[in-house]
């Protein structure tokens, strides 16, 4: 049994809390930078409008039986057989709703920019925008009137199912691996079709250090620089060190 135990149904924390130095990058494209400032905010995605199919999942769909298996042991201290099988029954509609109900701020973890990551999280390469911040600086800049929490996501082969559903959004099938992503995870209530919500943040606090994409024209960093500035924001703005270039002999 995995140290996390996925199929016990436990509600121990099954992720791990990063430390407050770790560095965490944003990829993305120039509007959406230009949005963040004007909101002042960031993005919480919907787990139900994630793109991959396993977001949330209990387990692949041949572990079904196995899973009702789990469900059953889990709760059989607290509900009679009749009882559990109704919660089985239903917990489609429970599922749906903690689907709809958990909203979701992803980042890449790494000292280092990823080449990657410049390609994978923007529509327009040429104009990506990187930010960089660490742990600590995302935690002091959410409000904290309202629960967040904060950890790396485990990649895990689904190979036991997990009885718990609300422990599910930290986990990613292993495919994902490269994507070393800590996420932020936050409870509203659910809202069937609703993309997502803008939580508001510290900019200030949150903003270590903004980049510009390794294939950018030099135009974009002035533009980045004086937009920030318009909206208050003074920032430190540079071009991606992987646009530096090798040292070169003469032939």
């Amino acid at each position: 049994m995995s140290k996390y135990k996925y199929g016990t149904g436990t509600t121990d924390q099954p992720y791990e809390k990063p430390d407050t130095d770790t560095v965490l990058w944003r990829y993305m494209d120039f509007v959406k930078y230009v949005s963040m400032l004007s909101s002042e905010a960031l993005f919480f995605a919907n787990s139900s409008q994630f793109q991959d199919p396993f977001e949330g999942a209990v387990g692949a769909e041949v572990l079904m039986d196995e899973w009702k298996r789990r469900f059953r042991e889990w709760y059989k201290d607290v509900h009679t057989p009749e009882e559990i099988e109704l919660l089985i029954q239903g917990f489609h509609m429970t599922y749906s709703m903690l689907k709809d109900g958990t909203v979701i701020n992803c980042w890449y973890k790494s000292k280092g920019e990823s080449e990657a990551m410049w390609r994978l999280y923007s529509t327009d390469t040429n104009n990506a925008i990187a930010i960089r911040t660490n742990v600590g600086k995302l935690k002091a800049s959410l409000p904290g009137t309202k629960q967040f929490e904060i950890g790396k996501v485990i990649y895990y082969d689904y190979d036991e199912p997990i009885s718990n559903p609300n422990i599910t959004f930290w986990f990613k099938r292993q495919s994902f691996a490269h994507e070393k992503e800590v996420r932020v995870i936050h409870r509203v209530a659910p809202q069937v079709g609703c993309n997502g919500v803008l939580i508001p943040v510290d900019l200030r606090l949150l903003i270590d250090k903004v980049y510009i994409s390794p294939l950018a024209s030099s135009w974009l960093l002035d533009l980045v620089k004086d937009v920030s500035l318009k909206y208050g924001f003074e920032v430190e703005v540079d071009k991606s060190e992987i646009a530096q270039l090798p040292i070169k002999f003469d032939k």
